[in-house]
């Protein structure tokens, strides 16, 4: 009835075709997918079909949380890329959402760090990789495994799942902050421009 409304001048051998276009866009043969029941596909494959649902409206703006965390390492990039060309193509925002800092790096332009729903740090996506400010985007990249270098032990204060960190009137990292001060367990760091298209929450570049 959805897809109806918003494709009322499309006899039914249309809005199937428009369909089959949709799967095959995101890697699925549709004469393998169409008319299973959800529990007779697999992960990834429900998750194609997700974005599929999505594209199949041309949205203006697409929120992608963790789509492709159910996908294997050879097919991450492909169902990137298609959403990059999908952005391109008709001019869809998309919020990409996720805990992989190399996905992320991957596909976005431009990039926002969050901690316990705040914004510590955004903006230009190769400045915020390359020259990270705040002390949690630091700590998030060297956490990353590199191939090139020795692994080393890194001494990293745990998170604690606590209510408590959320009642905090500054800043919610400052409890895990080895540079943190008096003032960022009292007052909130307000977001700083402190280079082109570089903003951060932290009181150590006021």
């Amino acid at each position: 009835m959805v897809f109806d409304s918003y494709f009322p001048e499309l006899d039914r051998e249309e809005r199937e075709e428009l369909i089959d276009s949709a799967l095959r866009d995101v890697g699925l043969n549709p004469s393998e997918v169409r008319g299973k029941y959800p529990h007779q596909l697999s992960g990834g494959q429900l998750q194609r079909i997700l974005i599929a649902r999505a594209l199949l409206l041309r949205p203006k703006l697409l929120i992608a949380d963790e789509a492709v965390s159910m996908l294997d390492a050879s097919t991450r990039v492909d169902v990137l890329n298609l959403l990059g060309e999908f952005r391109d193509k008709y001019g869809t925002s998309v919020i990409f959402i996720t805990h992989d800092l190399a996905l992320g790096y991957y596909i976005s332009d431009s990039t926002i760090i969050m901690y316990r729903g705040t914004i510590v740090e955004m903006g230009d996506t190769e400045k915020v990789f390359h020259n990270p400010l705040h002390p949690y985007t630091k700590m998030l990249l060297e956490s990353v495994p590199d191939l090139n270098v020795k692994w080393e032990f890194r001494k990293i204060t745990p998170e604690k799942e606590e209510s408590a960190v959320y009642a905090i009137e500054g800043c919610r990292y400052a409890p895990r902050c080895s540079k943190a001060k008096e003032i960022c367990f009292k007052v909130r760091p307000e977001l700083i421009e402190v280079e082109k298209n570089h903003w951060v929450a932290c009181h150590l570049y006021r």
